[in-house]
């Protein structure tokens, strides 16, 4: 062969993505093996091995990988789909690229959420609200459904997604609005947690935290400081009168200190 094209054939060669794929099949059913040391062999390799690798793989080169875990998302074992849609939230939450690499595979993840078995949906929530740099725009009115689930953690896993588009969509912050008055008080601190973390106070959020602030549970208090620090000095400043009872009268040494500082970084 001529030199030229033996260097050029060796050169796409090289250059081409390495289609390694695993027995996804095979390493799930290990995974929820009876024999515990076949289990750990599973999981180990999962962690070690195979998970850093679908980290440093491109798009094209995950391709075969996403193809046979998609697949055991109909598997009839809910553990099975339970360990697939694991792996699929590992990627969402760790790559940066998430909702580039996993771009094909959305229309297979969606439906999850409507799962039999609520920690595949609470998965399935998870994935989707973690998806970087954005969450799919067909995402997004399936992740505003899954707030009604009957399971408070798939509500919990979604609450979060949904508040990173809130202040776009006056659909998804009226959701989230809903759940800031949720009967289940873990509900509640969800909500306005998964606001704060995106840095969105609208008047609901503001009234929600007041009433915190209020709150004999310092649970409460303390969830809602915490995400008046996240807000900035212009919520802080709006929470005053009750950042500062909370630092005059609260017998927990470290929440009294706590709102303390807050008042610090109050706007003048």
């Amino acid at each position: 062969m001529n030199n030229k094209y033996t260097f050029i054939l060796l050169a796409l060669i090289c250059a081409a993505p390495l289609a390694f794929s695993e027995d996804w099949s095979s390493l799930f059913r290990d995974a929820i093996s009876r024999d515990r040391a076949v289990q750990d062999a599973a999981r180990e390799k999962g962690l070690k091995e195979i998970v850093p690798r679908l980290m440093r793989e491109d798009a094209p080169a995950l391709v075969k990988d996403l193809e046979g875990i998609t697949d055991e998302f109909a598997n009839s074992n809910n553990e099975i789909r339970l360990q697939a849609s694991a792996v699929v939230t590992t990627l969402a939450m760790l790559r940066p690229d998430g909702s580039v690499t996993l771009r094909k595979i959305i229309p297979e993840l969606i439906p999850l959420l409507r799962d039999s078995y609520p920690r595949v949906r609470r998965n399935a929530a998870t994935a989707l609200s973690s998806l970087k740099p954005d969450i799919p725009v067909e995402a997004k009115a399936p992740l505003i459904a899954a707030l009604k689930d009957s399971d408070h953690t798939v509500v919990w896993a979604a609450v979060y997604g949904v508040a990173r588009f809130a202040a776009a969509d006056p659909n998804a912050a009226v959701a989230v609005d809903q759940l800031l008055n949720d009967p289940n008080p873990q509900t509640q601190m969800a909500a306005v947690g998964a606001m704060a973390a995106v840095r969105f106070a609208d008047p609901a959020v503001v009234n929600a935290l007041i009433q915190h602030l209020q709150s004999s549970d310092d649970l409460y208090v303390n969830t809602a400081l915490r995400a008046a620090r996240e807000l900035g000095p212009a919520v802080i400043k709006k929470l005053e009168p009750q950042i500062r009872e909370v630092a005059r009268s609260n017998k927990d040494p470290h929440l009294s200190a706590t709102a303390a500082d807050l008042l610090s970084q109050a706007e003048p």
